[in-house]
């Protein structure tokens, strides 16, 4: 940040908090808790005071792009590079089902990076007939893969805000993340999961590698079994302050303007 504040030779330094006062002249204040999008608003408004904040996500030009041709996918997003918000190989067979019964004759193609941190356990695996994974690693190729999307159904990543801002119909599994923090109030079409013992909280777990939260949430969603028990987790984990069948609980909420927040 100070490199580029040299560079940029700005008149006015602002930042969304007061992590560099010896460098920046100006913060903003921002409550405890607060949606993605709130420091850059924040930021904005201490020069563009009254300006109204955006409630959903828009990309005109790649949405008109997608409007101009044919949609004959569904797409899952089952890796985040983060593997506490990542699907397991069961967790995303279990969404491969639902999908297919909900949208029989349609094709399923699975998204990933190769690069991401747990992607191997998803790039080892074979599917289906109908099912195919495509992978990449540059933003206009997945663009273009985006385009031909009739729905997304995916895990906490930026591949969703993408999905959304396309106007692509979008359901958001939830695992250790905050729902109303990600999913703007107003985006048309978007769905968000997550298991109704965690709330409005966020877990602050960061070396789970085997989110049960997650897959839980999913195996509900669709109607299946988790392989995830409470013995695998980390012993700081919240869900241990539950029993097991209390679990099976989820909240779906379908937007616009349905979050609690």
């Amino acid at each position: 940040m100070k490199w580029i504040l040299r560079f940029a030779r700005t008149r006015r330094p602002i930042h969304f908090n007061a992590r560099y006062p010896g460098v920046f002249t100006e913060h903003a204040e921002l409550p405890r808790a607060h949606t993605l999008i709130a420091p850059a608003l924040a930021v904005i408004e201490k020069f563009a005071p009254g300006m109204p904040a955006p409630d959903r996500l828009e990309l005109p030009q790649l949405a008109a792009r997608r409007a101009r041709g044919a949609q004959d996918a569904i797409g899952l997003v089952p890796v985040a590079d983060e593997l506490r918000k990542n699907w397991d190989p069961a967790a995303l067979s279990a969404m491969i089902g639902l999908v297919r019964e909900r949208r029989p004759g349609r094709a399923v193609r699975v998204f990933v990076n190769p690069a991401n941190a747990g992607a191997d356990s998803i790039l080892g695996l074979k599917f289906r007939e109908g099912v195919e994974l495509k992978t990449f690693s540059a933003l206009p190729e997945l663009v273009e893969e985006y385009a031909r999307l009739e729905a997304w159904y995916g895990t906490d990543t930026g591949l969703y805000h993408l999905a959304a801002a396309m106007g692509i119909p979008a359901t958001v599994v939830f695992g250790p993340t905050q729902p109303w923090k990600i999913v703007m109030p107003a985006q048309p079409d978007a769905t968000w999961v997550r298991l109704r013992v965690l709330g409005e909280e966020h877990c602050e777990v960061t070396a789970c590698a085997r989110p049960l939260c997650l897959e839980q949430a999913v195996a509900s969603y669709c109607g299946r079994a988790s392989a995830t028990s409470l013995a695998d987790t980390p012993p700081a984990c919240p869900l241990r302050a539950h029993s097991r069948a209390a679990l099976d609980a989820i909240t779906v909420h379908e937007n616009p303007r349905r979050q609690a927040r």
